[in-house]
């Protein structure tokens, strides 16, 4: 970390040449002009007149200090060394002097040095403020905490008027978790010294402590002061992220990589917040960006693979998720990701490779219980499926996704009052999840229960009248229990522009099971095996309302041979098979 010592602390390093001295005063005041932060070669050159002068070597050893403090400032850190060398030499009490050389060894990264050369200047001079602060900067440099939290507090004892040392501490405090103090500390220097910097890390401050409101009021002000940071932009749109004010997030993060086209994690939050928006393409956009600028983003990949798997291409999104794990192999997400993709691809093997890994990197993630479970019950293996529904439900006792699993998996079983059970478990800890109703009735509908299938289906319709496929069950079993269709009702409600709009007309009698079929192509071919299995299982629903038993049966055996085991529409068509009397 690179602070120039002029800017620190002011020290009037010329105070003690001798007024009898014939060098011209016009010099004397140039060369100690060393907290000016663009020195000039004026500066410089008066300097160089006072060392090539007669003056005596107190008086040179200063000039040389002050020469060193601006090579220092002007970056030229080589030139600084030579000069804070030749001032020690001739006066090894100068204790500026060995502060400048300690800060040129500083931005040199060259920490020991520089300590080494602070603790000189704190042993000539213990009241110098400057130098424990600056001290404290290098133990900071080194991870040493504590003992750059001691020297801040030293230098503010010493000079408590100056708002850097506070920010300092601030930044200690922070980086401990003590917000309080680091707020403390933040407020003291914005007293002294109100700068958009301080004003956007106080913003963090509050935003770690929850206060977003504080936050947002912060950077703002940080905006206000600066409004080129591009930094304080990109943290307001985070807080408007936790705020879940997307336009307000979307206009932030646009205005920081507008003033820095280079920021890849503006591009990445903002690829995040147009997700939300639901918005994958533009989200996809960002987050290649954000990988372009810094290909070693993993969350970027994973990021990206998430929106590529819910755009249902999993080749691309395993790609993403392959690299974002080779990028970072702890990352628990990532593995847990692949797996839903080894998943919807059919390889439940390596998902459950993949889930176990995530398990064993993170072993409270609820979620992946749930998904390896899921894996187990695709593949057959019912016992290990309920094992681990039922670490799922003990990590999350109102986990509603495992008691729906674990239902089915006990309805697999042939345990039909053990599946219900959980099935009403489910609407107990989630009274507004659709899901929950849903399966209730589909299981009802298969147990014989109409009634009991049409009144879940029609709650689990209305809590999600944009689900076509709610609507789609609900029109099986209000037909088969007599009751009028309300697919018409759900047509107006769902987006009729995607699948499975096409099964929604094809009950509708807007078009034939062939049309139906040939609407479920696509180019992705996972996507394409999912749909013609949708299009045949309801096909052969649409075949048996029609009295047409042998085509309902081919199309079951068709369900049954191609969709994925354990799938609720390979679970249906085994159950209507047996109902017609056919070996499924």
């Amino acid at each position: 970390m690179r602070l120039s010592v002029p800017v620190f602390f002011f020290v009037p390093l010329l105070a003690a040449l001798s007024s009898g001295c014939s060098i011209d005063q016009g010099d004397l005041g140039r060369c100690s002009d060393i907290n000016n932060a663009a020195p000039t070669d004026q500066n410089i050159a008066a300097c160089n007149r006072i060392v090539d002068s007669n003056a005596p070597p107190s008086i040179k050893a200063t000039a040389y200090s002050n020469r060193c403090a601006l090579w220092n400032t002007k970056r030229d850190l080589d030139r600084a060394l030579d000069d804070c060398n030749q001032a020690i030499g001739l006066n090894p009490a100068n204790a500026n002097a060995f502060l400048f050389r300690g800060s040129a060894y500083n931005d040199k990264e060259d920490y020991d040095r520089a300590i080494s050369d602070y603790n000189e200047a704190t042993r000539l001079d213990p009241t110098h403020a400057g130098a424990f602060g600056l001290r404290g900067i290098a133990y900071q440099a080194k991870g040493d905490n504590d003992r750059a939290l001691a020297d801040f507090s030293e230098a503010i004892r010493l000079d408590p008027t100056h708002a850097t040392p506070f920010e300092m501490r601030g930044i200690i405090y922070r980086a401990k978790g003590d917000n309080d103090r680091a707020l403390a500390d933040y407020n003291e220097a914005i007293r002294l010294d109100p700068q958009a910097s301080s004003f956007d890390i106080r913003g963090r401050i509050y935003q770690a402590k929850g206060d977003l409101d504080h936050a947002i009021a912060d950077y703002g002000e940080a905006i206000r002061l600066d409004p080129t940071d591009a930094s304080a932009y990109e943290n307001r749109g985070s807080v408007y992220r936790a705020k879940d004010d997307l336009d307000r997030t979307l206009a932030d993060y646009s205005e920081a990589i507008r003033l820095d086209p280079k920021r890849a994690f503006a591009f990445f939050s903002r690829g995040r917040a147009y997700d939300a928006k639901g918005d994958k393409d533009r989200a996809l956009a960002d987050y290649g960006e954000a990988i372009h600028l810094d290909p070693e983003n993993a969350a970027a990949f994973n990021n990206r693979g998430i929106v590529y798997r819910n755009k249902g291409d999993n080749d691309r999104a395993l790609a993403d998720f392959n690299e974002a794990i080779r990028l970072n192999s702890t990352a628990a997400i990532a593995f847990g990701n692949r797996g839903l993709v080894y998943n919807a691809k059919g390889d439940f093997d390596r998902a459950i490779t993949d889930y176990s890994e995530a398990i064993r990197l993170d072993p409270k993630a609820t979620s992946t219980f749930n998904a390896r479970a899921g894996a187990y019950r695709a593949k057959g293996d019912l016992d290990l499926a309920i094992t681990g529904y039922n670490e799922a439900i003990r990590l999350d006792p109102k986990y509603v996704n495992a008691f729906v699993g674990r239902g089915m998996a006990y309805r697999s079983k042939g345990d039909l009052d053990r599946a219900m059970t959980d099935f009403d478990e489910a609407i107990r800890v989630a009274p507004k999840n659709a899901q929950a109703f849903g399966t209730r009735g589909w299981a009802s509908l298969y147990g014989g229960l109409l009634d009991k299938a049409v009144a879940d289906l029609d709650q689990a319709n209305a809590l999600d009248p944009k689900n076509a496929y709610m609507a789609l069950w609900l029109d099986i079993a209000a037909k088969r229990n007599g009751l009028p269709t309300r697919l018409p009702q759900a047509a107006s409600q769902v987006d009729m522009t995607k699948w499975p709009a096409p099964l929604i007309q094809l009950l509708m009698a807007q078009l034939t099971p062939a049309d139906a079929l040939a609407a479920a192509d696509d180019a992705n071919l996972d996507k394409k095996k999912r749909q013609v299995c949708e299009a045949d299982f309801f096909g052969a629903e649409l075949a048996l309302q029609q009295g047409a038993k042998e085509e309902a049966a081919r199309l079951f055996r068709g369900t049954a041979s191609d969709c994925p085991h354990a799938s609720i529409y390979w679970e249906s068509a085994e159950a209507e098979l047996k109902a017609l009397g056919e070996t499924p």
